[in-house]
């Protein structure tokens, strides 16, 4: 299952914390897996390359973990996109449950 937290800042979503492997098919072959991949990809591309935001980010490809936060000034930039990445994950969890986890935690500068 991946587990993925989004990370908020006195309530303001400031990033994520995805973890795990879906397990919904073999590797190469998840599409689930892929989608998350996918999303939490753009997200971190779209704070860093065309936001030109500050992202702190933890990467881990064997464990299947991407972090990423912005500090809380960055918040109202990169708001769209993380609540895009909220609301596409939120669909994902409810499309393909026991796969994908999504939680709430806050993030303590």
């Amino acid at each position: 299952m991946t587990n993925i937290a989004l990370i908020r800042s006195e309530g303001v979503l400031v990033g994520f914390d995805a973890r795990g492997h879906t397990g919904f098919a073999d590797a190469g072959e998840d599409i689930v897996c892929a989608a998350v991949s996918a999303l939490t990809q753009a997200a971190v591309i779209g704070m860093q390359e065309v936001l030109s935001l500050p992202v702190r980010m933890e990467r881990d490809d064997r464990a299947g973990r991407l972090m990423a936060v912005v500090a809380p000034e960055h918040a109202p930039s990169a708001r769209v996109l993380l609540e895009t990445l909220r609301l596409s994950l939120s669909a994902i969890c409810a499309q393909y449950p026991g796969f994908v986890r999504l939680t709430t935690r806050e993030w303590r500068v």
